[in-house]
């Protein structure tokens, strides 16, 4: 089972087996008073071999800085879908809130390995008056 795409995406729709990404980003905003970070999702596709899915798998979704402290409870999911050689998942990621503004990343373990990583830049979000 491999990681084909990892996005970071400021929605994602999808429709009559068709994904429409908008905002493809790698930088998210942090309101400086509450320091809740900017919803976004993540679109992940997983390519694999039939015989893959004859056992179980275990996804997890990590955000986490680069000391490796996490930003939030990972995401984990059990469920493939068995009628295809791929999936197309998507991911809400709401509600979380930065330490601070720098480096993190989005870490896809598939089994307990490593299988990508993306990198996110957090910022402070200008306030406007």
């Amino acid at each position: 089972m491999d990681v084909e795409t990892l996005l970071a995406c400021e929605s994602i729709g999808e429709y009559d087996g068709r994904i429409t990404l908008e905002g493809i980003i790698d930088r998210l905003p942090v309101n400086p008073a509450t320091k809740k970070i900017g919803d976004f999702c993540a679109f992940l596709r997983l390519r694999w071999d039939m015989g893959d899915l004859k056992k179980a798998h275990r996804l997890v979704m990590n955000l986490i800085d680069y000391d490796g402290v996490p930003l939030a409870p990972p995401i984990v999911t059990t469920e493939f879908p068995q009628r295809d050689k791929y999936a197309n998942m998507i991911f809400p990621i709401r509600d979380i809130f930065a330490r601070n503004c720098s480096e993190y990343r989005l870490d896809i373990f598939i089994d307990g390995m490593l299988k990508s990583s993306l990198p996110l830049t957090i910022y402070r979000q200008q306030v406007r008056a």
